[in-house]
């Protein structure tokens, strides 16, 4: 099943091994994404990362989503739902905001807006933004 979403300013679409950059490796290689993105501590290269991208692929349990800008084709960031848990209802929902422009503020409250309504606790730094949802 392949999933794309599209709103006003962006195209959420599943992850593929071609979405996997040194600019995405960058973003897992800051500090605070470290502390607060699970992957980020075991994917020290592209091919770990394309690994671990390649691993979430296909499966009933994850929905992995690229967040890319429309205009521009630009991935600049990622939204995950693990596991999902059809049977009780529920998901774990994580954000990366990896390419922090000068209008992020904007870019988040439209991400969050077509997700729901979530307590949100962000992480942000010049470099990236990792952001906590719990429903």
């Amino acid at each position: 099943m392949s999933v794309e979403i599209a709103t006003k300013r962006f195209i959420l679409r599943e992850l593929s091994a071609n979405d996997v950059t040194s600019q995405y490796l960058g973003w897992l290689q800051d500090v605070d994404a470290k502390k607060y993105i699970t992957a980020a501590s075991h994917t020290s290269c592209l091919s770990d990362l394309k690994q671990y991208v390649c691993s979430r692929i296909g499966r009933e349990d994850i929905l992995f989503l690229g967040i890319f800008d429309k205009s521009t084709g630009l991935h600049i960031g990622n939204i995950k739902y693990e596991p999902v848990n059809s049977a009780l209802g529920f998901a774990v929902m994580g954000i990366l905001i990896g390419n922090i422009t000068r209008d992020f503020k904007c870019k988040q409250l439209d991400i969050k807006n077509n997700q729901g309504h979530f307590f949100v606790k962000e992480h942000i730094t010049d470099s990236s933004a990792a952001i906590e949802v719990f429903s």
